[in-house]
């Protein structure tokens, strides 16, 4: 049976490999929309910050889509 410390190292050891998981995954998704981003800027000629922010407003106005086209 372990005892208290192993028990908090190993709960230690499982959390820091999950948020390592969740750290990669945010980066990748963000990656993703800074270079969606980066696109909208580029095509529409504004601002970095301001295609940022109709990026934003799109996805979450459009937040079910995926779920809209499974019909």
């Amino acid at each position: 049976m372990p005892n208290q410390q192993q028990e908090i190292d190993m709960y230690r050891d499982l959390f820091e490999g999950n948020w390592k998981q969740f750290g990669g995954k945010a980066q990748e998704q963000w990656g993703r929309r800074d270079q969606l981003a980066g696109r909208i800027q580029e095509r529409y000629r504004i601002s970095n910050e301001e295609a940022a922010r109709q990026l934003n407003d799109f996805l979450d106005h459009n937040r079910n889509w995926r779920d809209l086209s499974n019909r």
